[in-house]
């Protein structure tokens, strides 16, 4: 009882396998009422600047989901540097997409390096934040280029239909009103 995601099934714990020749593995950020939150368990090797990976997320990466089972994440392009607190609810400019990228405010590292965080370092001079290759925050030129790790939001009619959560058996989220090939 899988949903079908246009050409491809979602298997979270994540695995998506879009037109059987990509295997993309998606991790639980966190459930709220509205979705399942989702981040990439890996980079996607795009290498965009800061302007273009929002962009290329919501328009090319886009295409391979049903925007019917997902929900836009709302989120805000928050300052966080030395200076000052960081308020991960309320500073920034606040925007709506289906596919986003990681904050500092629900960060945890992994192997995966050389990707945009959706975090401002210093507005002034145009840096953002990534991950760097010794898996630190570092303050980038927006302009410079680094590869995505995207984030999604499942909408909440999604249900876990299989699978025990293990690599071997992982959890099949879908709906019951969809039957499995």
């Amino acid at each position: 009882m899988l949903k079908k995601i246009k050409n491809a099934h979602i298997l979270v714990k994540l695995m998506l396998i879009i037109d059987f020749i990509i295997l993309l593995c998606f991790i639980f950020v966190k459930i709220e009422d509205d979705g399942i939150t989702l981040i990439y368990n890996g980079v996607i090797e795009v290498e965009k600047n800061y302007n273009d990976a929002i962009k290329y997320l919501n328009n090319d990466y886009l295409k391979d989901f049903n925007k019917e089972d997902l929900v836009k994440i709302e989120y805000s392009v928050s300052e966080y540097n030395y200076a000052n607190k960081y308020d991960y609810k309320s500073s920034g400019s606040n925007n709506s997409n289906y596919v986003t990228m990681p904050k500092v405010g629900d960060m945890f590292f992994s192997e995966y390096t050389g990707y945009w965080l959706n975090n401002i370092a210093d507005n002034k001079l145009g840096l953002y934040y990534t991950v760097d290759e010794h898996k630190m925050l570092f303050a980038d030129l927006k302009g410079n280029k680094h590869n995505l790790r995207p984030v999604i939001k499942l909408n909440s009619e999604m249900v876990v239909v299989s699978g025990t959560g293990t690599s071997t058996d992982p959890l099949m989220v879908g709906d019951n009103d969809v039957k499995e090939d």
